[in-house]
């Protein structure tokens, strides 16, 4: 999910900056606004983040834009955390990466 699509649907505050993963980040707090009438409840891009949270902290990566860690809150408390552990942009990867190994392909022995 890119951050910016958050926008419209939250009150965003900038804590400060941090890191995380080996980057650069900005730590944020994003609180659900009141639906806009004709559309009720939270907006569906929240639910990826927390269903029900008051608030979510985020962590977004400072060069790239890109969610880093997502906590969704309520009273206070985390209910749900998603976390990167390691990122790596524009690396190259073989072609081999993503074919299954040989002996993946053979079919199920008889029985």
């Amino acid at each position: 999910m890119e951050p910016g699509e958050l926008l419209p649907f939250v009150d965003l505050e900038v804590l400060g900056e941090t890191s995380l993963a080996g980057r650069p980040a900005y730590r944020l707090v994003a609180r659900p606004l009141a639906p806009v009438w004709p559309r009720s409840g939270p907006h569906p891009e929240l639910h990826f983040l927390g269903t029900g949270a008051d608030e979510y902290r985020l962590t977004v990566d400072a060069e790239r834009g890109l969610l880093l860690r997502t906590e969704a809150r309520l009273d206070g408390r985390a209910f749900g955390v998603i976390e990167v552990g390691d990122v790596e942009y524009d690396q190259v990867l073989d072609g081999d990466v993503f074919r299954p190994p040989l002996g993946d392909l053979d079919p199920p022995a008889a029985v």
